[in-house]
């Protein structure tokens, strides 16, 4: 084969040479792609970023008690304690200021409970007092769908009527100063 190969004359060997190339560049194209987009997406977003799933029970629950408090000053509409909450970067890159707020944070009513289940968490070192967590999960919104008559039988299902919507959060935890920052609807993958 080496020997037919050297017999060739210029121009043929050149077009072997460039179908060679370019089958090792379609090859290591395809490996690449399988590699980045094959296989469960939360696995390759924890890889990209080099999270790590959260799996302390009391570190899961201050994340999600940070984002409760911020939805309560939200359902309140206090802009001055949100404002405060916002992650600095997050309120710079979108100009946000108490005159357009609302723009950028979730509309909650006052008449109905609201509280965050968090589905999948993330977590991230940025310095040893400093972590950044990844929420992916749900506002659950209570209502409540009516009285209940005298004589009339209580089922919950009938009077309660939980929505929920989709809402991903990034809180930053400053260990150290025991403070939180939030950016809403922000899952950074």
């Amino acid at each position: 084969m080496i020997q037919k190969y050297k017999e060739l004359d210029e121009n043929k060997k050149n077009i072997i040479q460039i179908i060679i190339a370019l089958s090792a560049l379609i090859l290591f194209i395809i490996i690449r792609l399988i590699i980045d987009y094959g296989g469960n997406n939360t696995i390759l977003r924890q890889e990209k970023y080099k999270k790590e799933i959260v799996k302390d029970n009391s570190r899961y629950y201050t994340v999600i008690g940070c984002i409760n408090k911020y939805l309560t000053y939200v359902q309140m509409g206090n802009s001055e304690d949100i404002l405060l909450l916002l992650d600095e970067e997050y309120k710079n890159n979108f100009n946000i200021t108490s005159s357009n707020l609302k723009n950028y944070i979730p509309s909650l009513e006052n008449v109905n409970d609201y509280s965050y289940i968090g589905h999948a968490m993330y977590s991230k070192r940025l310095s040893e007092s400093i972590s950044k967590y990844y929420v992916e999960g749900e506002i659950k919104k209570d209502r409540f769908m009516g009285d209940i008559e005298e004589g009339e039988e209580y089922i919950e299902e009938d009077y309660f009527k939980p929505e929920y919507i989709d809402y991903d959060f990034t809180v930053t935890l400053y260990e150290n100063k025991f403070i939180f920052s939030i950016k809403p609807g922000v899952s950074e993958t």
